[in-house]
């Protein structure tokens, strides 16, 4: 049996596994940036992880991007919400910039 991805909306077949398929993990977060689905961190092996996967649905393609500054699982994506840190309460965001496949740190936010 081949393993791979279907969207569950219209029961389509999207591809086979790839390299986003190496570890087992869960709690990560989605963000859609310039038609591309971006999925940032997770909790894998006990610890939170830094990791960013792009999925490129032009080129049906999954691709490991710079990862972020710090290791995050269950975080939010697309603004800030203030008292969601995850499994560890946070004071520290980032922000990534798609143009240049970069993070910035942004400053500390007290609670």
């Amino acid at each position: 049996m081949e393993r791979g991805w279907i969207n569950y909306q219209n029961c389509r077949w999207l591809g086979k596994r790839d390299d986003s398929d190496q570890n087992p993990f869960c709690g990560f977060s989605i963000g859609a940036v310039d038609g591309c689905i971006y999925m940032l961190g997770g909790f894998s092996k006990a610890s939170s992880m830094k990791t960013v996967w792009k999925y490129d649905p032009v080129l049906n393609s999954w691709n490991e991007v710079n990862p972020m500054f710090v290791g995050r699982a269950y975080c939010k994506t697309g603004g800030v919400s203030r008292g969601r840190g995850g499994l560890t309460p946070l004071q520290s965001a980032e922000v990534f910039d798609p143009q240049t496949g970069l993070w910035s740190e942004l400053p500390s936010m007290h609670f």
